[in-house]
């Protein structure tokens, strides 16, 4: 067997030519055949393809889209979220503050509070006690406060429940007001268990001012002011004494209260009489009748137009008040 290329003889089974290093390839028919070319690489196999990988992309290039629009949903749900509850904050708070207003309004026209800037109306009449007025003003008062706490639970602001204190207090002392009658409004408005040494002088003087405390009120809300007179005075001083034995609509005799006024030919078209007791000052009195609703409306009544004091004190010191209105 020789090399095609060179002649060189070669040996049987040999691959490569010794002497020019050809290649030798051999058929199946013993014929020597020698490569022209260097040895042909064969391309490496491709590995086989992952099917599920390539489909896991896929997926999840699919996906991601949606993640990202579900993101973008939930975002806008959040910022719409927050912007209703900023609008729902601000309309509780102003109506908080309507119905707090409305409800001071009211608790100002049945009681003093020195709030020159809010005008006094005439609200305390037969279809308007006081009674009626502190309810409905407890009634704001409470919706107010529950206003200003919802705000609080929307923003979780400590401001706003401190403010919340605010009609809190007027609802417990709407409460107090209206299930506890005659509750005076200062310490001071309490009665002295250690009556005072009473005197002509002294008695007139507590008669003097009580009168004007009384017509005080009546020009605080609008009215006006009621005539002192001499002959209601004296029926006035009947009634106080006869109270001191009988605090009731009669008198010893039996006859009606009227009549002490009717003896001193004293006439009129309406007449009320309002009867108190362990007053020992002027103040503690008219405060004690604005507290009460029927006095109250007795004090207020713009029909009347003149006005009888007496005061009578026993010998245990007890005083004894008679207010009696005319009108003529």
């Amino acid at each position: 067997m020789f090399c095609k290329g060179c002649g060189n003889n070669l040996k049987e089974g040999a691959m490569f030519c010794t002497s020019c290093g050809k290649e030798v390839k051999i058929k199946q028919d013993d014929t020597v055949v020698q490569s022209d070319s260097s040895p042909e690489v064969s391309p490496a196999p491709k590995p086989p393809e992952d099917t599920e990988v390539n489909q896991e992309h896929q997926s999840l290039d699919n996906q991601q889209p949606q993640q990202y629009q579900h993101l973008a949903q939930q975002t806008l749900n959040v910022n719409n979220s927050r912007t209703v509850q900023k609008k729902n904050m601000i309309l509780y708070a102003l109506v908080g503050v309507v119905f707090f207003l409305v409800g001071g309004f009211l608790f100002q026209q049945v009681h003093t509070l020195g709030l020159d800037f809010i005008p006094k109306v005439d609200l305390l009449s037969s279809e308007f006690s006081p009674f009626i007025l502190h309810t409905v003003a407890t009634v704001c008062f409470t919706i107010s406060l529950g206003l200003f706490i919802s705000v609080f639970t929307l923003t979780r602001n400590k401001l706003s429940l401190y403010i919340s204190m605010i009609p809190l207090t007027f609802v417990i002392i709407c409460l107090l007001t209206i299930f506890i009658d005659d509750i005076p409004d200062n310490i001071s408005d309490v009665p002295d268990t250690t009556p005072p040494v009473i005197t002509s002088v002294n008695q007139s003087t507590l008669l003097n001012e009580a009168f004007a405390l009384i017509n005080e009120q009546r020009e605080s809300y609008g009215f006006n002011p009621l005539v002192r007179r001499i002959d209601l005075d004296e029926g006035a001083d009947i009634r106080a004494k006869e109270i001191s034995i009988d605090l009731s609509n009669s008198r010893l005799d039996g006859r009606e209260w009227d009549t002490a006024y009717k003896d001193l030919n004293i006439y009129y078209n309406s007449i009320q009489e309002q009867r108190a007791s362990g007053h020992f000052t002027s103040e503690s009195l008219v405060r004690s009748q604005m507290n009460h609703n029927e006095n109250r409306e007795g004090i207020l009544n713009d029909n009347f137009e003149y006005i009888g004091l007496g005061l009578y004190i026993d010998n245990a010191g007890t005083y004894y008040w008679v207010i009696v209105f005319m009108q003529p």
